[in-house]
């Protein structure tokens, strides 16, 4: 089935869309979940609270490319279940701070500002990067430096030799670098 008939399949409230998004995506999905939680338990509730968040958003979203717009919700539910196990609800007596300590880390906060400030230039410079590239070349970026994907998966997926696809990525890291340097952004 093809994405635009998933997507259709959601679009009119079908429960059948769920199966047919998991017949099609949920070997890969589920790799995205076990690589963030390394948990199979908790990469199948990873899983169900995705395919909820998808049947939830689609409509009104539209996703042209169902298998990113997918991927990237999985991840995204990974890692903020990644971070809820893991915070602390209670800081312990020997973690607490002296205001001496507390003055010092104000000072490496405003650093901090600073850095994130820079990093924060940095991302809408590659956006705009990004924006300015063919569609081919967007997708394989998105794919391989956002989801982190194999080459091997954005070859399957567009239907280009692995080579073309790290050529490909070899020319995009040397625009963005030039890109960048117009820009007047350091990496």
């Amino acid at each position: 089935m093809t994405d635009r008939e998933i997507v259709k399949l959601l679009q009119e409230r079908d429960e059948g869309a769920v199966g047919e998004l998991s017949n099609k995506y949920g070997k890969q999905l589920r790799g995205i979940a076990l690589g963030v939680l390394r948990n199979e338990a908790d990469a199948e509730e990873c899983l169900n609270d995705a395919y909820l968040k998808v049947w939830n958003a689609i409509p009104p979203a539209e996703p042209e490319d169902l298998g990113a717009y997918v991927s990237a919700i999985v991840r995204n539910t990974a890692i903020n279940m990644y971070h809820s196990a893991r915070r602390q609800k209670d800081i312990p007596v020997d973690r607490t701070v002296s205001l001496e300590d507390a003055d010092n880390a104000a000072g490496a906060a405003v650093d901090s500002v600073k850095a994130q400030a820079a990093l924060s230039e940095l991302t809408e410079a590659m956006a705009r990067y990004i924006r300015t590239l063919p569609e081919r070349d967007q997708k394989i970026f998105v794919a391989r430096y956002r989801f982190e994907a194999p080459v091997s998966l954005i070859s399957r997926r567009l239907g280009i030799p692995a080579g073309t696809v790290m050529s490909s990525l070899h020319r995009l890291r040397k625009g963005l670098k030039s890109f960048l340097k117009e820009e007047g952004i350091e990496v």
